[in-house]
């Protein structure tokens, strides 16, 4: 015959489940009388008091530190969609009240000192959760209840527990402490190297420049008045030096001719000391005028033009 499932509403621990056991899931947990139920995080009478509870993560206000943790309450949440289907985890809507029948368990838990079951989910955002699935941690127990304003801006119901004394310690997900850590120091490096991945580009403002331009000066060349000392240039033997003679410039009568000037470029003529000189205009000669022509009488071997006719 299977074992019978044991009684869950008893203070303290189950029977037969040692702090430390896990599960993969809720319904196993449910089935070991740890915590019945697999959607409600406190379960317990309001009248008698709450016997375990759930930190899965479902609030953003839990705190867990280890031996102690703020606990939030229940309600205010949002029960059904707008097409009027059932919602298992909908948003915060509302304010929480004490009135709530999961509240008022702890309240009497607290008020009559009694020790409650803690199971941590693998939701939770501690390093103290398990890497998977669900963790009977032992038993704590409620010091102070409060309402105070979440980060949600709604009034929250808080509980502080603490955690009974001669327990086995609890596991610490330590690779998962040092993630943490590495990202904290990434993200301050981040911040301070100014990423632009993870840093807002700020827009560029174009500041009016009204700064007076300068006068430029005109520049005026300089006259160089340096003087250079003359060096004579150390040179072989000594030839005797002839005196230069002199080029006579061309009279009139020896001017090159027009064909001579046409035929020679100016690339071909002999460079001399002086240049060539203008062409002089020709001397007029008289010309005799027609009284002076001498008459035929003059010439006696030519024919006289009055005879007969010329024998030419």
């Amino acid at each position: 015959m299977e074992d019978e499932r044991p009684d869950p509403r008893v203070w303290g621990h189950i029977p037969g489940v040692p702090v430390g056991t896990t599960w993969a899931s809720r319904q196993e947990c449910s089935d070991s009388a740890v915590h019945p139920g697999i959607i409600s995080g406190i379960y317990g009478p309001s009248a008698h008091g709450a016997y375990s509870i759930v930190l899965s993560g479902g609030y953003e206000d839990d705190v867990d530190l280890g031996e102690t943790f703020t606990y939030t309450g229940s309600g205010g949440r949002q029960k059904t969609s707008r097409e009027g289907k059932a919602i298992r985890m909908g948003p915060q809507i509302e304010d929480q009240s004490f009135k709530h029948h999961p509240n008022q368990a702890l309240l009497m838990a607290m008020k009559n000192n009694r020790p409650i079951r803690v199971v941590r989910g693998f939701k939770l955002n501690s390093i103290y959760a398990p890497a998977e699935g669900y963790r009977y941690d032992g038993l704590y127990r409620v010091t102070e209840a409060e309402k105070a304003v979440g980060k949600l801006g709604f009034k929250m119901c808080r509980f502080t527990m603490v955690r009974e004394p001669n327990q086995s310690p609890l596991p610490v997900r330590y690779y998962e402490q040092t993630l943490a850590k590495i990202k904290k120091n990434s993200r301050k490096s981040d911040t301070k190297r100014a990423s632009p991945t993870r840093s807002k580009t700020k827009p560029i403002v174009f500041v009016k420049d009204e700064r007076k331009p300068v006068p430029q000066k005109p520049i005026v060349p300089a006259k160089d008045e340096r003087k250079f000392p003359t060096t004579v240039m150390a040179s072989g033997p000594s030839r005797p030096t002839q005196p230069r003679t002199s080029v006579p410039p061309p009279s009139p009568q020896t001017s090159p001719g027009r064909s001579e000037l046409v035929t020679r470029s100016p690339r071909s003529r002999p460079r001399t000391s002086l240049p060539y000189p203008h062409p002089q205009p020709r001397q007029a000669t008289e010309v005799p005028r027609r009284s002076d022509i001498p008459s035929a009488e003059a010439f006696p071997e030519l024919p006289n033009f009055e005879g007969e006719y010329l024998n030419i």
